[in-house]
């Protein structure tokens, strides 16, 4: 069963931009690689080849939809505290001060 997130980076002051993973979203997986590997240039490089399937340990190895011809929505512009409804169970957040992340279930940003 998989684990679906989404991962975002600010842009304005109360705007993100943000992809979704469809597996292991969870912070021993996604949260894991991100801390360990993504910074603000890979996390642009992932944003701007939209949706995939599951984080690799660089944005240059990962299965973007729109490479596979899969249906893809690309990144997406919104606000921080109304996240698009993908099913996520993990909200990933990249800011000045490094990493996010909440439950999507819990309003609280944690640092990790």
């Amino acid at each position: 069963m998989a684990t679906r997130s989404r991962i975002g980076t600010m842009v304005g002051e109360n705007t993100v931009e943000s992809v979704y993973c469809h597996w292991d979203g969870y912070l021993e997986g996604v949260g894991a690689i991100l801390k360990e590997c993504y910074g603000p240039k890979e996390v642009n490089f992932l944003i701007r080849h939209g949706d995939f399937s599951s984080l690799k340990d660089s944005p240059k190895h990962n299965d973007y939809y729109s490479q596979n011809g899969e249906r893809d929505t690309g990144h997406i512009q919104h606000e921080l505290d109304s996240w698009p409804d993908n099913g996520q169970e993990f909200e990933y957040l990249l800011t000045e001060s490094g990493w996010k992340y909440r439950h999507a279930s819990d309003s609280r940003w944690l640092t990790f």
